[in-house]
Protein backbone atom coordinates (compact mmCIF):
# COMPACT_ATOMS: atom_id res chain seq x y z
CA UNK A 1 0.00 0.00 0.00
CA UNK A 2 3.31 2.08 -0.16
CA UNK A 3 3.86 2.79 -2.84
CA UNK A 4 -0.05 2.94 -3.61
CA UNK A 5 -0.54 5.74 -1.52
CA UNK A 6 2.53 7.74 -2.46
CA UNK A 7 1.52 7.89 -6.21
CA UNK A 8 -2.00 9.74 -5.72
CA UNK A 9 -1.79 12.89 -3.38
CA UNK A 10 -4.96 13.76 -1.47
CA UNK A 11 -5.52 9.82 -0.70
CA UNK A 12 -6.40 8.40 2.19
CA UNK A 13 -6.60 4.96 3.23
CA UNK A 14 -9.10 4.13 6.40
CA UNK A 15 -9.44 0.60 8.30
CA UNK A 16 -12.08 0.28 10.54
CA UNK A 17 -12.95 3.72 9.79
CA UNK A 18 -9.50 5.05 11.05
CA UNK A 19 -7.06 7.18 8.97
CA UNK A 20 -3.84 4.53 8.68
CA UNK A 21 -0.42 5.00 8.00
CA UNK A 22 2.10 4.16 5.47
CA UNK A 23 3.49 0.95 7.51
CA UNK A 24 0.14 -1.05 6.35
CA UNK A 25 1.09 -3.62 3.80
CA UNK A 26 -1.29 -5.61 2.07
CA UNK A 27 -0.20 -9.38 1.46
CA UNK A 28 -1.52 -11.58 -1.26
CA UNK A 29 -0.38 -15.36 -2.04
CA UNK A 30 -1.40 -18.57 -2.59
CA UNK A 31 0.33 -21.28 -0.18
CA UNK A 32 0.90 -24.43 -2.41
CA UNK A 33 1.60 -27.89 -1.72
CA UNK A 34 4.13 -28.63 -4.61
CA UNK A 35 5.29 -31.43 -2.70
CA UNK A 36 5.64 -35.07 -3.43
CA UNK A 37 3.07 -36.04 -0.58
CA UNK A 38 -0.51 -35.32 -0.25
CA UNK A 39 -0.66 -33.95 3.83
CA UNK A 40 -3.05 -35.78 5.76
CA UNK A 41 -4.86 -34.74 8.78
CA UNK A 42 -3.35 -37.36 10.64
CA UNK A 43 -0.12 -36.30 9.61
CA UNK A 44 -0.53 -32.69 11.23
CA UNK A 45 0.81 -32.58 15.28
CA UNK A 46 0.56 -28.54 15.37
CA UNK A 47 -1.15 -26.67 12.55
CA UNK A 48 1.08 -24.33 10.34
CA UNK A 49 2.01 -20.88 11.81
CA UNK A 50 3.78 -17.64 10.02
CA UNK A 51 5.64 -15.50 12.36
CA UNK A 52 5.90 -11.61 11.59
CA UNK A 53 9.59 -10.27 12.38
CA UNK A 54 10.23 -8.23 15.28
CA UNK A 55 7.90 -5.30 15.66
CA UNK A 56 5.12 -6.23 13.08
CA UNK A 57 1.81 -7.28 13.81
CA UNK A 58 -0.81 -9.25 11.78
CA UNK A 59 -4.14 -6.69 11.38
CA UNK A 60 -6.27 -9.37 8.89
CA UNK A 61 -6.10 -12.14 7.51
CA UNK A 62 -9.02 -14.05 5.18
CA UNK A 63 -8.75 -17.32 2.42
CA UNK A 64 -10.06 -15.92 -0.41
CA UNK A 65 -9.91 -19.30 -2.48
CA UNK A 66 -8.86 -22.57 -2.55
CA UNK A 67 -8.68 -25.85 -4.90
CA UNK A 68 -11.78 -27.50 -5.10
CA UNK A 69 -13.02 -29.46 -2.02
CA UNK A 70 -9.87 -27.95 -0.11
CA UNK A 71 -10.81 -26.79 3.06
CA UNK A 72 -8.82 -23.99 4.68
CA UNK A 73 -8.98 -21.47 7.39
CA UNK A 74 -6.33 -19.03 9.27
CA UNK A 75 -6.95 -16.91 12.48
CA UNK A 76 -4.79 -14.50 14.37
CA UNK A 77 -3.30 -16.32 17.17
CA UNK A 78 -1.24 -12.99 18.59
CA UNK A 79 0.15 -9.82 17.18
CA UNK A 80 2.98 -11.26 15.15
CA UNK A 81 1.36 -15.18 15.14
CA UNK A 82 -0.69 -16.42 12.26
CA UNK A 83 -2.18 -20.23 12.38
CA UNK A 84 -3.52 -21.85 9.46
CA UNK A 85 -5.17 -25.06 9.71
CA UNK A 86 -6.72 -27.45 6.65
CA UNK A 87 -7.68 -30.31 5.93
CA UNK A 88 -6.53 -33.14 3.25
CA UNK A 89 -4.07 -30.96 1.64
CA UNK A 90 -2.97 -32.98 -1.90
CA UNK A 91 -0.32 -32.48 -4.06
CA UNK A 92 -0.93 -29.54 -6.67
CA UNK A 93 -3.37 -28.18 -4.13
CA UNK A 94 -3.55 -24.60 -2.84
CA UNK A 95 -5.45 -22.10 -1.35
CA UNK A 96 -4.99 -18.34 -1.97
CA UNK A 97 -4.97 -15.54 0.84
CA UNK A 98 -4.85 -12.19 1.64
CA UNK A 99 -3.98 -10.31 5.19
CA UNK A 100 -3.34 -6.82 6.37
CA UNK A 101 0.02 -6.35 8.25
CA UNK A 102 1.39 -3.27 10.45
CA UNK A 103 4.70 -3.32 9.66
CA UNK A 104 7.51 -1.98 11.95
CA UNK A 105 9.68 1.38 10.84
CA UNK A 106 12.29 -0.79 9.30
CA UNK A 107 10.27 -1.42 6.27
CA UNK A 108 9.05 1.75 5.48
CA UNK A 109 12.50 2.32 3.08
CA UNK A 110 12.40 -1.44 2.18
CA UNK A 111 11.26 -2.91 -0.83
CA UNK A 112 7.72 -5.24 0.07
CA UNK A 113 9.61 -7.96 -1.38
CA UNK A 114 11.66 -7.69 1.89
CA UNK A 115 8.99 -7.94 3.88
CA UNK A 116 7.72 -11.41 2.62
CA UNK A 117 11.46 -12.53 2.95
CA UNK A 118 11.45 -12.16 6.63
CA UNK A 119 8.37 -14.32 7.25
CA UNK A 120 9.05 -17.65 9.61
CA UNK A 121 6.99 -20.67 9.18
CA UNK A 122 6.79 -23.37 11.99
CA UNK A 123 5.37 -26.55 11.77
CA UNK A 124 4.64 -29.98 13.48
CA UNK A 125 3.69 -31.78 10.56
CA UNK A 126 5.15 -35.37 9.58
CA UNK A 127 7.57 -35.50 6.39
CA UNK A 128 6.48 -31.73 5.43
CA UNK A 129 10.45 -30.47 5.20
CA UNK A 130 10.55 -26.55 3.77
CA UNK A 131 8.47 -23.68 3.27
CA UNK A 132 9.68 -21.04 1.15
CA UNK A 133 8.67 -17.90 -0.35
CA UNK A 134 8.44 -17.11 -4.57
CA UNK A 135 6.97 -13.74 -5.93
CA UNK A 136 4.89 -14.01 -9.10
CA UNK A 137 5.73 -12.64 -11.30
CA UNK A 138 9.13 -12.49 -10.78
CA UNK A 139 9.92 -8.69 -10.54
CA UNK A 140 12.23 -6.86 -12.97
CA UNK A 141 15.46 -6.40 -10.59
CA UNK A 142 17.98 -7.77 -13.75
CA UNK A 143 20.10 -5.69 -15.53
CA UNK A 144 20.25 -6.08 -19.33
CA UNK A 145 23.20 -7.79 -18.89
CA UNK A 146 22.34 -10.40 -16.63
CA UNK A 147 19.42 -11.11 -19.05
CA UNK A 148 22.10 -11.11 -22.02
CA UNK A 149 23.96 -13.72 -20.23
CA UNK A 150 20.76 -15.54 -19.88
CA UNK A 151 20.10 -15.64 -23.40
CA UNK A 152 23.74 -16.44 -24.66
CA UNK A 153 23.42 -19.60 -21.98
CA UNK A 154 20.05 -20.70 -23.99
CA UNK A 155 21.74 -20.43 -27.01
CA UNK A 156 24.60 -22.58 -25.43
CA UNK A 157 22.86 -25.09 -24.22
CA UNK A 158 20.78 -25.65 -27.20
CA UNK A 159 24.23 -26.01 -29.45
CA UNK A 160 25.55 -28.64 -26.73
CA UNK A 161 21.98 -30.58 -26.80
CA UNK A 162 22.27 -30.84 -30.55
CA UNK A 163 25.67 -31.80 -30.74
CA UNK A 164 25.05 -34.66 -28.07
CA UNK A 165 22.16 -36.05 -29.70
CA UNK A 166 23.76 -36.07 -32.91
CA UNK A 167 26.60 -38.33 -31.32
CA UNK A 168 24.08 -40.64 -29.58
CA UNK A 169 21.77 -40.76 -32.59
CA UNK A 170 24.51 -40.95 -35.28
CA UNK A 171 22.66 -38.70 -37.39
CA UNK A 172 23.64 -34.71 -37.93
CA UNK A 173 26.76 -33.49 -38.59
CA UNK A 174 28.30 -34.93 -34.63
CA UNK A 175 27.31 -38.49 -36.15
CA UNK A 176 30.01 -40.93 -36.31
CA UNK A 177 30.65 -41.33 -40.68
CA UNK A 178 30.74 -44.16 -42.24
CA UNK A 179 33.89 -44.59 -44.49
CA UNK A 180 35.87 -46.08 -47.25
CA UNK A 181 37.90 -48.96 -45.90
CA UNK A 182 39.72 -51.97 -48.43
CA UNK A 183 39.17 -55.43 -48.92
CA UNK A 184 43.10 -56.43 -49.07
CA UNK A 185 43.69 -59.72 -50.88
CA UNK A 186 47.60 -61.46 -50.06
CA UNK A 187 48.11 -65.23 -50.62
CA UNK A 188 44.37 -65.64 -51.25
CA UNK A 189 43.64 -64.35 -47.41
CA UNK A 190 41.43 -61.43 -46.65
CA UNK A 191 41.97 -58.83 -44.62
CA UNK A 192 40.34 -55.51 -44.03
CA UNK A 193 42.48 -52.23 -44.17
CA UNK A 194 42.59 -48.14 -44.24
CA UNK A 195 44.74 -46.35 -46.37
CA UNK A 196 45.92 -42.81 -44.77
CA UNK A 197 48.03 -41.07 -47.52
CA UNK A 198 50.64 -38.52 -46.46
CA UNK A 199 52.41 -35.57 -48.27
CA UNK A 200 55.71 -37.46 -48.76
CA UNK A 201 53.67 -40.34 -51.52
CA UNK A 202 54.20 -42.64 -48.65
CA UNK A 203 50.50 -44.46 -47.93
CA UNK A 204 49.86 -45.82 -44.53
CA UNK A 205 48.07 -49.26 -44.30
CA UNK A 206 46.55 -50.08 -41.20
CA UNK A 207 44.87 -53.84 -40.59
CA UNK A 208 41.63 -53.17 -38.74
CA UNK A 209 42.25 -56.60 -36.96
CA UNK A 210 45.20 -56.60 -35.31
CA UNK A 211 46.34 -52.64 -35.55
CA UNK A 212 49.35 -53.39 -37.19
CA UNK A 213 50.08 -50.99 -40.21
CA UNK A 214 53.32 -50.92 -42.40
CA UNK A 215 54.29 -48.10 -45.19
CA UNK A 216 54.20 -48.43 -48.49
CA UNK A 217 54.71 -47.09 -51.95
CA UNK A 218 50.75 -47.61 -52.92
CA UNK A 219 51.68 -47.97 -56.51
CA UNK A 220 54.50 -50.69 -56.04
CA UNK A 221 52.29 -52.61 -53.14
CA UNK A 222 49.35 -52.99 -55.41
CA UNK A 223 51.46 -54.74 -58.52
CA UNK A 224 51.37 -58.28 -55.47
CA UNK A 225 48.52 -57.12 -53.25
CA UNK A 226 44.66 -56.79 -54.33
CA UNK A 227 42.63 -53.83 -52.82
CA UNK A 228 38.97 -53.62 -53.38
CA UNK A 229 36.84 -50.69 -51.52
CA UNK A 230 33.96 -51.73 -49.69
CA UNK A 231 31.52 -49.53 -47.42
CA UNK A 232 32.32 -49.61 -43.64
CA UNK A 233 30.96 -48.16 -40.60
CA UNK A 234 33.70 -46.43 -37.98
CA UNK A 235 32.92 -49.04 -35.13
CA UNK A 236 35.87 -48.30 -33.50
CA UNK A 237 35.51 -44.88 -33.01
CA UNK A 238 31.11 -45.21 -32.36
CA UNK A 239 31.37 -45.81 -28.42
CA UNK A 240 33.24 -42.98 -27.10
CA UNK A 241 31.35 -40.83 -29.74
CA UNK A 242 28.00 -42.10 -28.21
CA UNK A 243 30.18 -41.55 -24.58
CA UNK A 244 30.78 -37.97 -25.14
CA UNK A 245 27.08 -37.18 -26.41
CA UNK A 246 25.72 -38.52 -23.32
CA UNK A 247 28.24 -36.37 -21.34
CA UNK A 248 26.96 -33.17 -23.21
CA UNK A 249 23.11 -33.94 -23.38
CA UNK A 250 23.57 -34.29 -19.56
CA UNK A 251 25.45 -31.06 -19.48
CA UNK A 252 23.16 -29.03 -21.28
CA UNK A 253 19.83 -30.55 -18.83
CA UNK A 254 21.92 -29.57 -16.09
CA UNK A 255 22.70 -26.12 -17.39
CA UNK A 256 19.27 -25.33 -18.54
CA UNK A 257 17.89 -26.21 -14.84
CA UNK A 258 20.14 -24.33 -13.52
CA UNK A 259 19.37 -21.39 -15.47
CA UNK A 260 15.66 -21.47 -15.15
CA UNK A 261 14.99 -22.95 -12.64
CA UNK A 262 12.99 -20.18 -10.86
CA UNK A 263 10.79 -19.90 -14.34
CA UNK A 264 10.11 -23.35 -14.01
CA UNK A 265 8.78 -22.96 -10.77
CA UNK A 266 6.90 -19.85 -11.37
CA UNK A 267 5.43 -21.47 -14.29
CA UNK A 268 3.83 -24.33 -12.57
CA UNK A 269 2.51 -22.51 -9.95
CA UNK A 270 0.38 -20.10 -12.37
CA UNK A 271 -0.97 -23.71 -13.74
CA UNK A 272 -1.63 -24.57 -10.38
CA UNK A 273 -3.03 -21.52 -8.82
CA UNK A 274 -5.10 -21.12 -12.56
CA UNK A 275 -7.72 -23.56 -10.64
CA UNK A 276 -8.51 -21.75 -7.50
CA UNK A 277 -11.97 -21.22 -6.67
CA UNK A 278 -12.88 -18.07 -5.63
Amino acid sequence: MDDFATHIPNLSILYKDQTINKNIYLLSGHLVNNGNIDISPEMIERPLCCILPAGCSWLEFKITGTSQSLRAEGFIDDERNLNIEFGLFRRDENFSFQALVLASSDYTQKKPASLTGALLWKHRIKDLDYIGTTTIPEPDTRSPMSWTLKGLLLIAMIINLSMGLSMISGFGPMGALPSIAYERITNNKKTIVTLTPHRDGITTIREIETGNEQRVHLSDYTRSTSLKPIYRENIDEKNPTVLVGIFMTIASIVLFGSTFSSNIKRFRFRKIIANTIK
